[in-house]
């Protein structure tokens, strides 16, 4: 009797989860044979495009922060950085909007004062390039590309950053930036993000 209660519940627990990636994956099927047909490949020796669509799916927001972007230029590897870069780009503004609204919240909740927020903003939009700097595990979700009518290639890059990571390593510069300034600010800074 145990073994059948045993059974009965993984097999159900299979089922669960088959049943939950089914409509992913003809998602991504579907999402994969319209790229196709707008002439996107992969690169030669990448998983084919339906995983890489799949593998996008499963990571979506709150927990990872997610952006695509595309570049053209005359070599692939070109376009890739082009794409890359903005990709990154994204990522940060979407951190810093994220814990500029964390700012704003604790101000308005009179948790930090208004110069307090003010200065912790101005770090915030300094600290750009300091943030984009600890983006070290980005996750390239889909790498596509294409030739245009005028002979470059264009390349489209999902690319996904686990969201709690990312907003630990901003606070983590954000901090050590508003130390450099004072100690009290930095204080400030950590009660309003817990």
């Amino acid at each position: 009797m145990k073994k059948f209660m045993l059974l009965a519940l993984l097999s159900a627990f299979v089922f669960s989860i088959n049943s939950y990636a089914d409509p992913l994956e003809k998602a991504a099927k579907k999402q994969a044979k319209a790229l196709k047909k707008e002439g996107w490949n992969v690169a030669p020796g990448a998983k084919p495009l339906e995983m890489q669509l799949y593998k996008s799916m499963t990571m979506e927001e709150p927990e990872y922060y997610k952006t695509t972007n595309e570049a053209t230029a005359g070599f692939q590897s070109a376009a890739k950085l082009q794409a890359e870069a903005a990709a990154r780009r994204d990522i940060v503004a979407k951190i810093k909007t994220e814990i500029a609204g964390i700012i704003k919240t604790n101000e308005a909740n009179r948790q930090i004062t208004s110069d307090e927020a003010t200065s912790i903003n101005q770090t915030l939009s300094k600290s750009e390039q300091l943030i984009g700097g600890t983006l070290h595990q980005t996750i390239t979700a889909v790498e596509v590309y294409r030739k245009t009518k005028n002979g470059n290639v264009e390349v489209s890059i999902t690319m996904c950053y686990p969201a709690s990571a990312a907003k630990q390593a901003a606070q983590e510069v954000i901090r050590e930036e508003l130390l450099k300034e004072s100690e009290d600010l930095a204080t400030s800074f950590d009660k309003a993000m817990k």
